[in-house]
């Protein structure tokens, strides 16, 4: 859509004073210029919907997701009257979605791998043990428009009752246990598995994190690969894995090979050494099936350095990513069970949309938390959302000045 913009006396245009109040701490325009600089855009006139403003309003899709796509873009544009300009009028649906193609993916990528890393501190419960901060690894999907441009790129599930109704977008995700905060993220089809997505967060490691895992992502391939990061690794195993044990540790655990798939031994891939810890849950019913015992192996091989209870313990942290999962899915996406685009590349915008904003309602939590000396667990997630809300609806930012007061309300 073409038209002239109106311009403040100091030769800033009205779109540049647009942000979204307490997610600007987060993402300021400083972030989200960098971003779009390393995506390499091209270069064009600076229309009603540039690019900076784009990313602010796909960052309020995932905060509004139950509303339309023009009110999402009229409640931002509002923002303007708070600095005695007129707004300019709300772009039409078809200008909103060549905006947002013309934006891509790119830079909604770029900005959640320079902001979103973890948060918390040694103090934060549940962020460190003896000094490595414990980070949690998960996938899940979302339901997508039923376009057969998302059908093609994402698949469906099928059971026996044949396949779903929406095309599905897998991610897996890495997350901080003790913040929530999401830190990595890999997204692709269903078709994809979180094995093999979940190789391209492994550059989001280092040797200060411990990782948890479930028995989904157990391999041979996939934990050489992990552990090379330099992190120290304690994932469940399933009984599928065989395990030839090679020592016995004074503790109980045991020390054993994880030997890789006949077609690599072929080519000299040695077996690697974990520690494996076996363990039953108190009150916990015995069915005779699978799953009465847990068994773990870690690359934490010393259990004077590691000892068996506080692992088995530390690995019930994994549920938090779970926790997550569900703020994620639940409570910020609400009853809007599908994301809104149609076409690929837009479908992961707005993925990465709803995991920035996730992070920035994460950081602010934490940030409430520690201004009050309190455990961010003790602050409801729920309500932090309503009240970003509110303040974007109501007006009660400043664009040139986003620190809000959340901390008072929370």
């Amino acid at each position: 859509m073409a038209r002239t913009l109106a311009v403040l006396g100091s030769g800033m245009r009205l779109t540049d004073q647009v942000s979204i109040g307490l997610l600007a701490r987060t993402y300021p325009r400083s972030e989200i210029d960098s971003a779009l600089d390393r995506s390499d855009l091209p270069l064009g006139r600076n229309r009603l919907l540039p690019f900076h403003l784009v990313v602010y309003y796909v960052l309020a899709l995932g905060l509004f997701m139950e509303a339309s796509i023009q009110e999402v873009l009229r409640c931002l544009l509002d923002s303007l009257g708070q600095i005695g300009q007129e707004p300019p009028k709300a772009a039409t649906k078809g200008a909103i979605s060549q905006a947002r193609t013309r934006l891509g993916v790119e830079p909604m990528r770029q900005l959640f791998l320079s902001c979103c890393r973890p948060i918390g501190t040694h103090s934060t419960r549940g962020c460190s043990w003896k000094g490595l901060r414990v980070m949690a690894m998960d996938g899940t999907t979302l339901d997508t428009q039923d376009t057969q441009a998302n059908e093609d790129a994402f698949g469906r599930s099928k059971s026996g009752r044949g396949e779903t109704a929406f095309p599905q977008l897998r991610m897996t995700l890495l997350a901080e246990c003790g913040s929530h905060a999401v830190c990595g993220a890999a997204l692709g089809s269903y078709r994809t598995s979180e094995r093999t997505l979940a190789r391209e967060m492994v550059d989001r490691l280092d040797k200060s994190m411990l990782l948890l895992a479930d028995r989904g992502f157990v391999g041979h391939d996939i934990w050489a690969t992990f552990a090379q990061s330099g992190a120290q690794l304690l994932w469940r195993v399933g009984s599928n894995i065989k395990l030839e044990p090679t020592r016995s540790l004074k503790d109980g655990t045991t020390l054993a090979q994880l030997h890789p798939p006949k077609e690599l031994a072929k080519t000299g891939t040695l077996p690697i050494t974990v520690r494996v810890i076996e363990y039953e849950l108190d009150g916990v019913a015995k069915p005779e099936t699978e799953g009465t015992v847990y068994r773990l192996i870690t690359t934490l091989l010393d259990p004077r350095m590691a000892p068996a209870i506080e692992l088995a313990s530390l690995y019930q942290q994994r549920w938090e990513i779970e926790i997550l999962l569900d703020e994620l899915k639940t409570h910020l996406r609400g009853r809007a069970a599908l994301l809104r685009s149609k076409t690929p590349d837009l479908v992961r915008q707005e993925a990465y949309g709803l995991l920035l904003v996730h992070h920035a309602v994460r950081r602010i939590m934490l940030d409430a938390a520690q201004s009050i000396g309190d455990d961010p667990d003790r602050i409801s997630f729920t309500a932090t959302v309503r009240i970003i809300r509110r303040k974007l609806l109501q007006g009660s930012f400043s664009p040139l000045d986003e620190q809000g007061g959340i901390e008072e309300e929370l």
